[in-house]
């Protein structure tokens, strides 16, 4: 979409945006500037930005010495992976002048997502932790009440979810192209978070679409956010050490017990202790 030039003493790279977390990071490596993508600014290395088409010239325009390069790649990439239902839209909107800084692009396709859900679903998962020992071993502990550790469990997953700048959409895929096209066309957003039941901690996955899933696209869904879970941005989050008062803390959102499951709110029912439901998709 638009390309970056970024200059430190004598050391000059160029880096295509949008790209991933770690290429940025590693192009200021190249130029010797030790720092995160969220720690530099377009002026700390004199960025300069260039594109060949009108999208992406727009939104250069928008770009501000201030801003940090994280908020340049993070803009570029929500105006290129937004979600299909609302794509056409948030683009008319950038070339229509309605924004006047990169935050900005974020912020409307927050509204677009919100206009056009027609339809709201949970699911949700158990969590495990492992906490380090005094010598630094991590132990499995199955005594620990997470909920008591729920402010920094959710502040980790929310970063977490930033490492990948968008809501996991676009992520899903399952192997019947048919029920993959399906679901692409209504899914609009995903967000991992937690809540807590009947003094439990469970994660859950906020899905949003334009309309209520089959229930053979409601199963295509829990089969992804299991891989997800166990190989995906789960895998990546347990081994990101989570602080607390009582020592670093690791939670996982796959376990391998016979006891693990992914539960979507109207199915929820046959795994809590009291047997309540949360209801179902709603609209």
């Amino acid at each position: 979409m638009i390309k970056m030039t970024i200059h430190n003493a004598e050391e000059v790279r160029q880096q295509k945006l949008p790209c991933d977390f770690l290429s940025l990071r590693i192009a200021l490596y190249q130029v010797n500037l030790m720092r995160a993508p969220d720690e530099v600014s377009v002026r700390d290395v004199n960025a300069e930005f260039t594109s060949d088409n009108p999208l992406g010239q727009k939104l250069i325009s928008l770009i501000r010495p201030s801003d940090l390069l994280s908020d340049v790649d993070i803009a570029a990439h929500t105006l290129k992976a937004a979600p299909a239902p609302i794509r056409d839209a948030l683009c008319q909107q950038l070339m229509d002048g309605a924004m006047d800084t990169v935050e900005d692009i974020a912020i409307r396709r927050d509204a677009l997502l919100e206009q056009k859900c027609g339809a709201r679903q949970y699911y949700y998962f158990p969590l495990a932790c492992s906490m380090e020992d005094e010598d630094g071993e991590l132990l499995e502990d199955d005594s620990v009440n997470l909920t008591f550790y729920s402010d920094e469990i959710q502040d980790a997953i929310e970063r977490e979810q930033a490492r990948d700048i968008d809501t996991m959409a676009m992520y899903f895929w399952t192997p019947d192209p048919k029920l993959n096209d399906s679901i692409r066309n209504k899914l609009l957003a995903c967000r991992w978070s937690l809540e807590e039941i009947h003094g439990g901690l469970y994660g859950r996955v906020e899905v949003t679409a334009t309309e209520p899933f089959t229930p053979q696209e409601q199963k295509a869904m829990g089969d992804w956010i299991r891989g997800q879970n166990s190989d995906g941005l789960g895998e990546g989050f347990e081994q990101r050490p989570i602080e607390t008062a009582d020592g670093d803390l690791y939670v996982h959102f796959w376990n391998s017990g016979d006891d693990y499951f992914i539960a979507a709110d109207d199915e929820l029912e046959e795994y809590l202790p009291t047997g309540q439901s949360l209801g179902g998709m709603s609209m």
